[in-house]
């Protein structure tokens, strides 16, 4: 019997918060995107330069759930002043090849002091389209970050001055295909506080460039740029492109220099 007046109880205070909750803000969306990005580049390091450098931060992204509510098929995330209703992916039950919408709660980022929500779309032709984006409960702001492919790109890293962060993404079902670094800058007198600086291209097995190669890790530096551990394709006969990769040299090092203004110099 106890057990179901506690469940009455549970389920009461649920229904008062969200009754309560339904009259604060709504949270806004911002352009992340900027009508005009530079371009920016990668250079060749060696291995003592790369290891010399990086800061392996494992422990920006926890699992907080203070503040997430969850009802039924859906949660309520909520701070203070603003709430979001999530929709869990019980929605989708049964719906695989129809049209659904559905996100999940990735965590929270200590550092950034925003949530992380993943957001999926399935079409009627069973296309799913994925995104990720940040969630600032303390000033009501949604940031959506930038993807090269249908998937989410990977949860951001904040740089150990604060000022910039990145994000990678590549096509987990193409791994032969091109991978990209986004790289964002926060901005204080902007309505927009984060915003996209740049982006750098590394080239895929497939565009057979004599640089391609795929991401195996990539870090911030001590001198506040990043550093990219890659496996680097190689060439094994340039008169038959078919066959002319032959598999990875592991591994080639670069650095994305945060304030180049234009190709570095060989």
């Amino acid at each position: 019997m106890k057990g179901g007046w506690l469940f009455l109880m549970v389920l009461s205070l649920q229904i008062s918060f969200v009754k309560a909750n339904d009259k604060k803000d709504t949270l806004r969306m911002q352009n992340t995107w900027q009508d005009s990005l530079p371009a920016m580049y990668y250079t060749s390091i060696s291995d003592t330069l790369f290891y010399s450098q990086i800061i392996v931060d494992t422990n920006q992204l926890i699992m907080d759930t203070s503040h997430l509510v969850k009802i039924d098929s859906h949660a309520i995330l909520y701070s203070s002043k603003y709430t979001y209703r999530i929709m869990l992916p019980t929605l989708r039950s049964n719906s695989a090849l129809a049209s659904s919408h559905w996100q999940d709660y990735i965590g929270y980022h200590k550092r950034l002091k925003m949530y992380v929500v993943n957001e999926w779309y399935i079409t009627g032709d069973a296309l799913g389209i994925g995104s990720l984006s940040l969630f600032d409960m303390r000033h009501g702001y949604i940031y959506p970050l930038s993807s090269a492919y249908d998937g989410a790109c990977s949860v951001p890293v904040l740089s150990p001055n604060g000022k910039y962060m990145f994000t990678y993404d590549y096509c987990p079902d193409c791994p032969g295909e091109e991978s990209f670094v986004s790289i964002y800058q926060f901005e204080k007198r902007a309505a927009c506080k984060i915003k996209l600086k740049g982006w750098v291209r590394l080239p895929g097995e497939e565009s057979q460039a004599d640089d391609a190669a795929a991401i195996n890790e990539i870090h911030w530096g001590k001198d506040g740029n990043i550093y990219i551990r890659a496996r680097k394709f190689t060439v094994l006969d340039a008169e038959a492109p078919a066959d002319r990769f032959a598999g990875y040299i592991c591994c080639a090092y670069y650095r994305i220099d945060i304030k180049q203004k234009s190709k570095p110099t060989e």
